[in-house]
């Protein structure tokens, strides 16, 4: 038996290289089955997600990152991994705490019924649409105090009185 019998014949071989995992498949009865397969370092992701190497290491610890390979000392992430790191830093810049985050993703692993991550993610909506409405008025307050400043410098330009504030605490922007 030759060396591409014997890797066709086995049940699965992987091959690592930098980068990416190519992953052979097969049995007597069926096709080669060929994926290559993103991988990515911990410096890789803590740069992606300008995150700290150790929070990396904590997520994986507390369960946020699960099933993170090892090649020999070295952790080897995938892209399953660089969508969770998206969702725990949508949730995370939204307010969700780091034991909402684990209880929501204790869904994925068959932990929960339903009930409980739809009344999160419900209160987490409302939270965001809250801290929306604030951070609109907060913009809308800096555009106010911007269009202020400009018409002062205009006014002073020109030699004319600086505006009044009262004459802006009304407008919209």
């Amino acid at each position: 038996m030759n060396s591409l019998t014997k890797l066709i014949s086995s049940p699965q071989v992987h091959l690592r290289s930098s980068g990416s995992t190519l992953i052979f498949k097969s049995n007597l009865f069926s096709k080669l089955e060929v994926r290559i397969i993103a991988t990515f370092t911990i410096r890789t992701l803590a740069d992606q997600f300008d995150l700290e190497l150790s929070t990396l290491r904590y997520y994986e610890e507390i369960g946020l990152l699960p099933n993170v390979t090892h090649c020999g000392n070295r952790r080897v992430y995938d892209e399953s991994h660089v969508e969770r790191l998206r969702a725990i830093e949508c949730f995370k810049t939204t307010g969700m705490t780091i034991k909402e985050i684990q209880q929501f993703f204790k869904y994925d692993q068959g932990e929960l019924e339903l009930d409980p991550i739809i009344a999160l993610l419900a209160r987490h909506v409302e939270s965001t649409e809250q801290q929306v409405a604030s951070l609109i008025q907060n913009l809308e307050n800096i555009k106010r105090k911007l269009a202020f400043y400009q018409a002062i410098k205009t006014a002073r330009e020109q030699q004319q009185p600086d505006p009044l504030w009262s004459d802006y605490l009304q407008r919209h922007f």
